[in-house]
C-alpha cells in the first residue's frame, strides 16, 4: 500500500523510480528555474555553481563532492582522467568508447556532459571541480560557467 503513494511523491520531488533506491536527486524544473538555473534538453537543469548550490539546497540535498563523482566513474568501469593522468587523451578516448561505462552512468541518471561538484580547488577561489561523463574527465572550471546540476541526498 505504501508504494502506491511513494512513486507519485518521488516524481513530484523530481526523483525517478530508478533513482528512488539511490541517493541521486534530479532537481525539479520549478526549483531549477526559481534558483537561477535553466532547463536544457531532456529537462536537465543547468546553472552556474552558486545557483547549483542553492538548487540542491532547496531540494534538501547538496552538490556531490568530486570524490563521489569520481567514484561513480570508476564503479561504472571507466578510469578517472585529469590533465596530469599519463597519456590522458588516450585514456579519455577509451572511456568514451566504453559502452559498459556509458550504460552505467546513464542508469544512474547522468548524461555524457559536464556536472558540477561541491569541491573547490585550493588557491583558486573563482573555480570549482566538475566532471565530464563522456570522457570521465575531471577539471576545475570557473564558477560563472553553466553546467548540469545533479544533487545527492544529505
Amino acid at each position: 500500500m505504501k508504494n502506491k503513494y511513494l512513486l507519485p511523491l518521488l516524481f513530484t520531488l523530481g526523483i525517478s523510480q530508478s533513482h528512488a533506491e539511490s541517493t541521486w536527486i534530479m532537481p525539479t524544473i520549478e526549483s531549477c528555474k526559481a534558483n537561477g538555473g535553466e532547463i536544457k534538453k531532456d529537462n536537465l537543469c543547468q546553472a552556474k555553481w552558486e545557483d547549483a548550490m542553492k538548487i540542491c539546497k532547496v531540494s534538501n540535498a547538496t552538490l556531490p563532492s568530486i570524490d563521489r563523482l569520481k567514484n561513480l566513474v570508476t564503479s561504472c568501469g571507466a578510469t578517472n582522467v585529469t590533465g596530469s593522468t599519463k597519456d590522458w587523451k588516450s585514456v579519455a578516448g577509451k572511456n568514451n568508447k566504453n559502452t559498459k561505462y556509458h550504460t552505467c552512468h546513464k542508469k544512474n541518471g547522468f548524461v555524457a556532459y559536464n556536472y558540477w561538484s561541491s569541491s573547490l580547488p585550493t588557491n583558486n577561489e573563482g573555480f570549482a571541480f566538475e566532471i565530464n561523463f563522456e570522457y570521465g574527465y575531471q577539471t576545475s572550471t570557473r564558477k560563472n560557467t553553466s553546467l548540469l546540476v545533479k544533487c545527492v541526498q544529505k
